[in-house]
């Protein structure tokens, strides 16, 4: 009965092309709702000049909403308010892309049983959709757009009209859920907790041994913006062992800050600037590293933490929202304050100088992860469920 459905999947970041990195991970949760339904994904397009083949067990759309040159302002690190804080002028295409947005989502929304959006920006256009067309619409909120509510008025609102147009809305973490419900308690009801999960591949990596004399290999894998603090780590790491290595891979508008601190600190031979990697790269480096780090002064539920976890490594991070249910302090990882340069060196050191608790650490987080079930097979059953839930809902009506 499931695998009759048609559901519409509307998300401002997708892989467009094969090697893109832009929502990975709602295109693998895609991916694994796939086996449920049938799927048709639209998302803005991006200044290339075509989109992956349709070899996918889903239908990918994209739609435009400016001349192709100045279609930047999705798929970029951060997403679109990373791209707007770095040019102010991006403002000027939000009105195009909120109402391309629109008008895709109401075409292709005919005949859906149910609408999935991403984000509050998709959710909100998807509700008003979905009361157009008699559609339910199910959002998940994924990190950004809740924690911006903590400093702007705008986004307060628009996440609470964006609850109030959606049948259901999904965090990604228990953090989340807990800060939406105690901002809007009378729609408390509305909201769900449903954890991102990892491939299962992950969980039978094996680490490869060093190339060199690194005895201690650590990997950062993010967007370059500010709020990742990769500044944080190359400080901490100034002053550590010179048989400690780092390589960071992604992209951003903090890259050429960072290889400059690199060059001031006298660590740029040991830092590795690998740039964005195509998702399929990803394994090896974890494979090829011993503990991964998360600096970040703000997350929902950093999936890239689930993966290191997954390919048993060692992970430490900042001890913020979203981390800290994942990681169980000298259990499953470390954890230090935002911001504290040395307190993560006295993590690194900790790992550096014990070599066996490093490997511990990434065995029992790899565990934990298999206790937990955060495989993405188990995701898009949690959210077939509730789809099932929701349309039922709608049918009765």
């Amino acid at each position: 009965m499931k695998a009759q459905r048609d559901v519409l999947v509307l998300s401002t970041s997708f892989p467009l092309q094969k090697y893109s990195v832009s929502g990975v991970f709602v295109e693998r949760l895609v991916h694994a709702m796939s086996k449920h339904y049938r799927l048709t994904v639209i998302t803005p397009c991006d200044d290339g000049s075509s989109i992956k083949a349709s070899d996918t067990p889903y239908f990918l759309n994209c739609f435009r909403y400016a001349p192709r040159s100045w279609q930047v302002l999705a798929h970029g690190p951060g997403g679109i308010f990373s791209a707007i804080h770095r040019n102010h002028f991006l403002l000027a295409l939000v009105p195009g892309l909120v109402l391309s947005m629109f008008f895709s989502c109401l075409l292709k929304a005919k005949g859906k049983q149910i609408i999935f959006a991403n984000w509050s920006v998709c959710g909100f256009i998807a509700g008003i959709v979905g009361r157009l067309h008699g559609i339910p619409v199910v959002t998940a909120f994924r990190g950004s757009d809740v924690n911006l509510v903590k400093h702007s008025f705008f986004n307060h609102y628009l996440l609470a009209i964006t609850i109030i147009l959606s049948q259901r809305s999904v965090a990604v973490s228990a953090a989340l859920a807990k800060v939406l419900s105690h901002r809007y308690p009378r729609l408390a009801k509305r909201i769900h907790m449903i954890p991102n999960g990892v491939d299962d591949d992950l969980l039978y990596l094996e680490r490869l041994p060093p190339r060199s004399e690194i005895k201690l290999r650590l990997v950062f894998i993010g967007n370059l913006i500010p709020l990742k603090g990769v500044d944080t780590i190359l400080q901490a790491l100034a002053t550590l062992p010179s048989d400690i290595s780092l390589k960071i891979v992604g992209e951003g508008v903090q890259r050429k800050a960072l290889e400059k601190i690199c060059m001031t600190f006298n660590i740029d031979q040991r830092v590795d600037f690998t740039g964005a990697l195509p998702p399929e790269s990803i394994p090896v480096i974890l494979m090829e590293s011993d503990a991964l780090i998360l600096a970040s002064y703000s997350e929902g539920r950093p999936n890239v933490v689930l993966e290191g976890l997954a390919a048993g490594l060692a992970v430490i991070a900042t001890n913020i929202e979203g981390t800290s249910e994942l990681i169980m302090e000298g259990q499953t990882g470390l954890l230090f304050p935002p911001g504290d340069e040395d307190a993560l060196r006295s993590c690194i050191q900790r790992l550096y100088q014990d070599l066996a608790l490093c490997r511990l650490l990434g065995e029992r987080g790899r565990q934990w992860i298999k206790e937990q079930g955060l495989l993405w097979q188990n995701t898009a059953t949690a959210y077939a469920d509730l789809f099932e839930k929701v349309i039922a809902e709608n049918l009765r009506r």
